[in-house]
């Protein structure tokens, strides 16, 4: 068997330089797809069907409020938070922020989050009235044909963002009554 250097060495190094410019070894020929390290996870952005349970953790705000009007910041109102106990020590009535505030400019349209709001007072009487601000791009929903989100002392109220267009936001109230 006769071998010629000379062809097996340039093939060689043709070789070797292929893998260095196709990134051989980090992103490229090894079948991975971006980078290596740590990253906060991917997006989803089909729908996905879960078979089992799902879990939704998020942070938790809990604060007392004696001002009989107060407007909700991001602090309450935040993708991030899931859970929100107001505790009013006197018939209270809150004001969802404007649809160009903060957390609905990190939204597109479409996307939506919910949050559990309870009224932790220590009396049934005690209310906490949900308002929109007036002209600032929010749709407040309600179950009753009243026309008033009102939350009682001691209930539970889910409450669901939903981002309609790029100045728009529709939240959608569903609260529970006091079972015991």
């Amino acid at each position: 068997m006769n071998i010629d250097y000379k062809t097996a060495g340039v093939s060689v190094v043709v070789a070797v330089a292929l893998m260095f410019a196709f990134g051989f070894g980090s992103d490229g020929l090894d079948g991975r797809d971006g980078s290596v390290g740590a990253s906060p996870g991917p997006e989803h952005t089909e729908t996905q069907y879960f078979l089992s349970n799902f879990s939704k953790v998020g942070n938790i705000v809990a604060t007392t409020s004696d001002a009989s009007t107060y407007k909700l910041t991001a602090r309450e109102v935040d993708i991030d938070t899931s859970y929100v106990a107001w505790n009013a020590s006197l018939n209270t009535t809150l004001t969802f922020p404007n649809a160009t505030s903060a957390p609905f400019t990190r939204m597109r349209t479409g996307q939506s989050f919910d949050q559990w709001w309870y009224s932790a007072t220590t009396t049934e009487a005690t209310t906490i009235t949900f308002a929109a601000p007036a002209g600032n791009g929010i749709d407040l929903q309600e179950p009753e044909l009243d026309g008033t989100v009102i939350l009682n002392g001691l209930e539970f109220a889910k409450i669901t963002y939903l981002k309609t267009g790029d100045s728009a936001v529709s939240i959608v109230t569903d609260i529970t009554q006091l079972g015991d």
